[in-house]
């Protein structure tokens, strides 16, 4: 896939201008020309309904995408935010993903987009992703979910708003996420855990790609301590309760399980081993790389 992304024309980030890297290929570009040129089926995979909405949010309209699983309801509902460095990607980017959550999990997922830096810096889409997961809460009975089964999913950078929501949530005395499912997320603004000294310059991204992303969203490097930005004070991580098997709930993604994908995520990702702390303080979250 790496190779495939390279000869799609894919340069390190970092040399990119903002512009250039919003249309850079993407691993899933070099998935699907991957699967074409071997005959395969690139069509997207098939979920019971989707339907693209909006909403008012703090900075104006935010675009969403529901996912509905086939069969009869009520299915426990999930908001997913999709990753990108706050900077680039959109829900299409990610739409392989959200699916794939839709039928995995048998759940709704309200795939959110969020404005993004620099036009919009910090802390605008994380703004942006709680009003999701308050726009989540009051509407899910009305998409066909369970109002008391929200949980949130993100994706590297969405990982982070992910626990930035679950952590305002708490802070703020309203319904928390019944689990977290944090996919290789952005924790560590240090630049110092040992996937991020290991891969500094792996491609697709590399820490240097993460500086580059981190650059265009926070005003200042002080914003990278804000506990709702980087999540750096990990004593005020929030715990949940665990909960286990049931086709209601999301329990069919492990919430304590850490899952490599595949041997060369291992190899070439500087978010790997950023997931240990959070697993130290969390008793219920799911973090593959």
């Amino acid at each position: 896939m790496l190779d495939e992304l390279a000869a799609l024309g894919a340069k390190p980030l970092q040399t990119r201008t903002v512009a250039q890297a919003r249309t850079h290929p993407t691993p899933s570009d070099a998935v699907k020309s991957l699967l074409a040129k071997q005959g395969k089926n690139t069509a997207p995979e098939a979920v019971g309904s989707v339907e693209d909405r909006s909403f008012p949010g703090p900075g104006g309209s935010i675009p969403i995408r529901i996912y509905k699983p086939a069969g009869a309801g009520p299915f426990p509902v999930a908001l997913y935010i999709h990753g990108g460095g706050w900077v680039i990607a959109t829900i299409d980017t990610y739409d392989s993903s959200a699916r794939a959550l839709t039928n995995a999990a048998g759940a709704i997922i309200v795939s959110t987009h969020y404005r993004q830096a620099p036009e919009n810096e910090f802390p605008a889409a994380h703004d942006d992703a709680y009003a999701a997961y308050q726009w989540t809460l009051a509407n899910a009975t009305s998409l066909g979910g369970i109002a008391k089964q929200v949980a949130v999913i993100g994706e590297s950078a969405g990982g982070n708003m992910a626990t930035g929501v679950a952590i305002r949530a708490r802070d703020n005395n309203i319904q928390r996420p019944v689990h977290q499912a944090l996919i290789y997320p952005v924790t560590n603004y240090a630049y110092d855990s040992p996937s991020q000294i290991q891969n500094r310059d792996a491609a697709p991204l590399g820490t240097t790609a993460v500086m580059w992303f981190y650059d265009k969203y926070l005003p200042t490097p002080a914003d990278g301590a804000n506990p709702c930005s980087l999540c750096c004070a990990l004593h005020r991580w929030p715990t949940f309760p665990r909960q286990r098997s049931s086709q209601q709930t999301l329990t069919r993604c492990d919430p304590k399980a850490v899952r490599m994908r595949s041997g060369w995520a291992r190899q070439v990702c500087p978010l790997t081993t950023e997931t240990t702390p959070v697993l130290r303080t969390s008793s219920s979250v799911w973090a593959p790389c």
